[in-house]
């Protein structure tokens, strides 16, 4: 029982250990098909596999290759809607916590984009977004030069939701770093 013991315990100090990194999860709520477009070094999305069709048609999943460091990164990703209507974007920490600000379209901070004004309803999440989950922090100073940050992890999402036009490439870029 000791070797057996002693082989779990050298088995689990070769595994590597994984760290944090960022991924966006894409929502045409089921009435706006998504495609992918290719951007050099950005991030690859791809349909979400765990969901059944018909609807998967409608959602776009992408992870950066790389993990997270404590220093500020940016990351990006393009899709195309096939349809008019509205879009849903998760930014999360996959497989960890992370925090993410500077939210850009199309090279343009979005409104509130750096994360520095808080809901007036909800004083917990910034101003322009929704979150999911009990984890999920909102930290007015926590980002970039003074400006805010939210803090995500695997079941802690930042929600942004806006209206997008048929067959037109959005390309979104993040700024994210591992959480400490």
């Amino acid at each position: 029982m000791n070797k057996l013991f002693c082989l779990a315990a050298a088995t689990m100090l070769t595994l590597p250990a994984f760290s944090a990194s960022f991924r966006a999860d894409l929502s045409g709520s089921n009435k706006v098909p998504l495609s992918p477009v290719e951007n050099k070094d950005a991030i690859v999305l791809k349909p979400m596999h765990w969901v059944e069709e018909p609807a998967r048609q409608f959602t776009l999943t992408g992870t950066a290759p790389q993990e997270c460091s404590g220093d500020w990164n940016e990351y990006t990703f393009s899709f195309k809607p096939e349809t008019d209507g509205l879009i849903m974007i998760s930014f999360i920490g996959n497989r960890g916590n992370i925090l993410i600000t500077n939210i850009r379209l199309d090279g343009k901070l979005i409104d509130n984009g750096k994360l520095t004004v808080a809901d007036r309803k909800n004083p917990k999440v910034p101003q322009g977004f929704y979150a999911r989950g009990a984890g999920f922090e909102f930290l007015p100073t926590g980002g970039i030069d003074g400006g805010g940050a939210a803090k995500t992890g695997p079941e802690d999402h930042l929600i942004y939701q806006f209206r997008a036009i048929r067959d037109k490439v959005y390309t979104f870029t993040v700024s994210a770093r591992l959480a400490q």
